[in-house]
C-alpha cells in the first residue's frame, strides 16, 4: 500500500531541515517518514526551489548578524593597538576575519602589467633629473623641453 502524501507543512519541515545540513536520514526520522520519501522530495523541482529558498534566506539572516558584529570587531582591533588583547588572540583572529567577511580586503589592489610597465619608465625617464628640475616639472605639470 502506497505512502500517503505529506503535507505542506512536513514538506516545509523537511525542505528547512536540509537547507540548514541535516542529512536525508535525520528529516525523514524528524518528521516520522521513510528516508526513501524525503529522498523522492529531493527529486522534487519545486522541493528543490524550496530547499534553495530556505538556505538563501538562512544566508541573508546569517549576514545580517555578521554586520550586526562589526563594531565590537572594530573595538577589538582597537584594543589590541592598545595592548589590551594579545596579537594572537582567538578574539582577534575573529574580529579579523569578521571584518575580511563584511567590509572585504582593505588592500589595495595590485596594479596590472601595463601600469607596472609605464611606471618603471617614467623611473627610467626621471633618473637623471635633479630635484629642482623634478619640483619645476610638479608645479607646472609640464616637464620642461
Amino acid at each position: 500500500m502506497p505512502t500517503p502524501p505529506l503535507d505542506d507543512e512536513k514538506k516545509e519541515r523537511a525542505a528547512y531541515l536540509l537547507a540548514t545540513g541535516s542529512t536525508q536520514v535525520e528529516a525523514a526520522n524528524d518528521i516520522g517518514v521513510h528516508k526513501q520519501t524525503i529522498y523522492k522530495l529531493t527529486l522534487n523541482p519545486d522541493f528543490q526551489r524550496l530547499v534553495a529558498r530556505f538556505k538563501q534566506d538562512l544566508g541573508r539572516e546569517a549576514d545580517e548578524v555578521l554586520e550586526g558584529g562589526v563594531a565590537a570587531a572594530a573595538k577589538t582591533i582597537v584594543q589590541m593597538a592598545e595592548g589590551k588583547i594579545d596579537a594572537n588572540s582567538a578574539q582577534l583572529k575573529a574580529a579579523l576575519w569578521l571584518l575580511d567577511r563584511v567590509k572585504g580586503p582593505k588592500a589595495p589592489p595590485r596594479p596590472d602589467k601595463e601600469a607596472q610597465d609605464e611606471e618603471k619608465e617614467l623611473a627610467a625617464e626621471l633618473e637623471g633629473t635633479h630635484a629642482e628640475e623634478l619640483e619645476e616639472m610638479l608645479s607646472s605639470g609640464q616637464p620642461e623641453q
